[in-house]
């Protein structure tokens, strides 16, 4: 079964064409209109080929080559293509530095060789940003090469599609098409994903660096210095190091104190303290100075208590927002970095200073004009400096239908809130959700898969930089369908015009093998189920901290009917048992993955339904075994299974 390139029956012209078929006689024919009569989804723009032999009878000429002083990044893209070419075709590639690299030959080179600028190969960063890339063959030499590295080991995946029809469904499910001969396309093209970062957002690819690179996603240290995503104000003001308590600092913290892990701390900083923002600025510069990352946050702290000092409380009361405040002291802190590489690093895009839209500062300080129709800032000073941007969470939203069909003039619409902040910053990065964040909400299927392509392209359009869509990602394995939602998600954050009937299809089709039909069947249901509480119940179902974790939500029959088409899925399976037990078993636990759900919540919901408790606790001990085989340690962000097992009194 190929891979990308199936033809579909378009079903919307077939019930149209029965309906005509109807009012028609025998007689009369039907014109079907051209592009109808063959549909294909997802078709890649495949690169003309040269005449030039890549591989031959399972052997290749070509040799990589890497900068003398590589990149890290760069090393692990010579090394994924030397690995992905032997495992496709046999062929063994060698990797030599390019002083090593003899006069005559046929070369890969990869990144930053000399032999790139020599041939122009020099991608800008308007080009590609951080994530895109250059792939160009030039004579008998290919260069694949990104303006920074993260988008030169993107590249060899791009190579690897056009040769291999390489696909990465899953860390542990990868698709290669086997040849021993192929000719080297003859590349000359800059790709671009729709969304320049997008951040790794589920436990299967931020815990293994190999499967998240895989998908051309990044990490958080990838991104931001120190790795702090979000709220890092105390990594850069700590009140331990600035005691809180003393005269000296205290007025350099807000006066609200919280309690975390048994230590009493101040809940933020005092971001008008001319003093403090003295200090954050020389910190700042020794953070951001020798750092790898583009970027570096400026997050408040997680915990309600803004500073109630006069200076604070006059920004607060003037435009509505605390916003207002961190948009200044971002501003000002930008200014000092813009300095700092200007005098010392000219020529080098300075690290982007973000601000982050959350909780209390999601609000933007702008207002809605009437007459020209449009967001503006609500003074001159209320404007982000070009090189800051803004991290825009709107955790309080409802996710029950697209950004764009709610109202972009409602400030506390998610649509409202991301126009209006564009009036004042105009390369935002995102942070959006697709999971149930409290309770149990691991083991629940929030379907945000109906609409995120056309999340996707609007951020895309608006310029966004950035995109995380939060997942479940503090454990490396879950439940609720989190790996085809990964591949889902990450495919359309690349390019969101894919069809995501086709991806569902193709993802099932590889990941369950015979069992597919049976498991997207299942999938289907629970989606098309997940889709009508949303209707019904928005301000739950479509919120990412709802509790649906309940009896209201899930009935016992409905849960016990899903198992049994996990049956059917294990019984769809059981041949290979005898004819290919190795991939069985792998089939087997991806199946029995999915189960877990629907056991979890019958265990926790409708455990007085056993009227054995021998047989409960018999179920609950199988559940067990499972979670711990599998790798399922979490139930959500909050609640481990071992907490789970306790409160079922098991040891």
């Amino acid at each position: 079964m190929s891979k990308l390139n199936k033809i579909l029956a378009f079903l919307l012209c077939v019930t149209l064409l029965v309906g005509m078929m109807a009012g028609c006689s025998s007689k009369e024919t039907i014109e079907i209109p051209e592009e109808y009569e063959n549909i294909t989804y997802n078709q890649k723009t495949m690169v003309e080929l040269s005449d030039i032999d890549f591989l031959l009878d399972g052997k290749s000429e070509y040799v990589i080559v890497i900068p003398d002083e590589a990149d890290g990044n760069e090393s692990f893209a010579a090394s994924e293509l030397q690995h992905f070419v032997k495992l496709a075709s046999g062929a063994e590639l060698k990797i030599v530095k390019e002083s090593e690299a003899s006069a005559e030959g046929k070369y890969f080179y990869i990144g930053a060789v000399k032999a790139a600028e020599k041939a122009g190969v020099t991608p800008t960063y308007e080009q590609v940003k951080t994530n895109g890339f250059q792939i160009k063959l030039i004579g008998d030499d290919c260069y694949l090469r990104g303006y920074h590295p993260y988008g030169t080991r993107n590249s060899i995946y791009e190579f690897l599609d056009q040769v291999f029809d390489y696909e990465i469904y899953a860390g542990d499910e990868i698709y290669l098409e086997h040849k021993q001969s192929a000719k080297m396309p003859a590349f000359d093209q800059i790709v671009n994903p729709a969304i320049d970062q997008r951040r790794a957002n589920y436990g299967s690819i931020i815990h293994v660096d190999e499967n998240r690179i895989r998908m051309q996603m990044i990490n958080s240290p990838e991104v931001f210095v120190t790795g702090s995503q979000c709220h890092n104000s105390f990594d850069v003001i700590s009140p331990t190091k600035y005691d809180y308590t003393s005269e000296e600092y205290k007025d350099w913290f807000s006066g609200a104190l919280v309690t975390i892990g048994g230590n009493t701390i101040p809940a933020q900083l005092c971001y008008s303290n001319e003093e403090m923002q003295a200090q954050y600025a020389i910190n700042l510069i020794e953070l951001v100075k020798d750092s790898p990352a583009t970027a570096m946050m400026i997050g408040q702290q997680d915990e309600p208590g803004w500073c109630s000092c006069e200076k604070c409380m006059a920004m607060e009361e003037k435009y509505g927002t605390h916003a207002a405040q961190m948009i200044l002291f971002a501003n000002k802190m930008q200014a000092e970095v813009d300095v700092w590489f200007a005098e010392n690093r000219p020529g080098v895009q300075p690290t982007r200073l973000v601000m982050f839209a959350y909780g209390e500062t999601v609000t933007p300080p702008a207002k809605f004009n009437e007459q020209t129709g449009a967001w503006e800032p609500m003074d001159e000073t209320m404007v982000l400096n070009p090189n800051s941007s803004v991290m825009i969470a709107p955790a309080d939203s409802l996710y029950d239908k697209p950004i764009v069909e709610t109202d972009p003039h409602d400030i506390n619409s998610i649509h409202g809130t991301i126009e209006a902040w564009l009036s004042i910053c105009n390369q935002p990065y995102f942070w959006l959700y697709t999971l149930q964040f409290q309770h149990s909400g691991g083991m629940i299927l929030m379907d945000t898969i109906e609409f995120v392509a056309q999340n996707y392209q609007y951020l895309a359009d608006i310029g966004a930089l950035h995109l995380i869509d939060q997942a479940e990602t503090y454990a490396q394995n879950y439940s609720a369908w989190a790996n085809a939602k990964c591949y889902v998600l990450t495919k359309l954050g690349w390019d969101p015009t894919l069809h995501v009937g086709q991806l569902i299809e193709d993802f099932f089709d590889h990941y369950y093998g015979p069992a597919s039909q049976t498991m997207q069947a299942l999938f289907g249901e629970q989606r098309e189920y997940m889709t009508y509480l949303m209707k019904t119940d928005p301000s739950n179902a479509g919120k990412y901290n709802a509790d649906l974790a309940t009896t209201d939500y899930w009935k016992y029959n409905q849960l016990k009917r899903y198992l049994s088409q996990i049956d059917q899925a294990l019984a769809d399976i059981a041949p290979m048992e005898q004819t290919d037990p190795e991939r069985y078993a792998v089939l087997y636990d991806r199946i029995v993955t999915e189960s877990i759900q629907y056991r979890y919540l019958i265990l926790q919901l409708y455990y007085m339904e056993y009227e054995d408790v021998v047989q409960l606790e018999k179920e609950r001990m199988a559940f067990k075994s499972d979670c711990i085989r599998l790798g399922i340690t979490r139930a959500s962000e909050q609640i481990s299974l071992d907490s789970v097992w306790s409160s079922w009194g098991l040891s």
